[in-house]
């Protein structure tokens, strides 16, 4: 079993795959993707042994973006459920583009 829930995430030969794995909601983010996305890089980054890291997606669609359902139950709460997938995406991404693996 995956520790992950909504990503998949292997490394064979120095190569690591970040896969999506939300294709029912167009892979859109929640905060849990964000979450196991950014968990995900930051285990590509301190790893040695990661020479490429590879971001895929199952499904039609790479990614629709933020999952606007998540945003709609927040009611008057979306400023602060955004700040946090924001935090999430943010972290994430810029780990991938610090990282010295392509």
């Amino acid at each position: 079993m995956s520790e992950y829930s909504l990503l998949e995430f292997n490394i064979d030969g120095g190569i690591a795959t970040i896969t999506l794995n939300r294709p029912d909601s167009a892979n859109a983010f929640n905060l849990v993707l964000a979450t196991e996305l950014n968990h995900a890089a930051n285990r590509c980054m301190h790893d040695p042994g990661v020479r490429v890291v590879v971001l895929a997606a199952r499904g039609r669609l790479f990614s629709a973006g933020g999952d606007l359902s998540v945003m709609s139950e927040a009611g008057d709460h979306v400023d602060a459920a955004l700040k946090q997938l924001t935090d999430q995406l943010h972290a994430a991404f810029s780990t991938l583009m610090r990282m010295r693996a392509p």
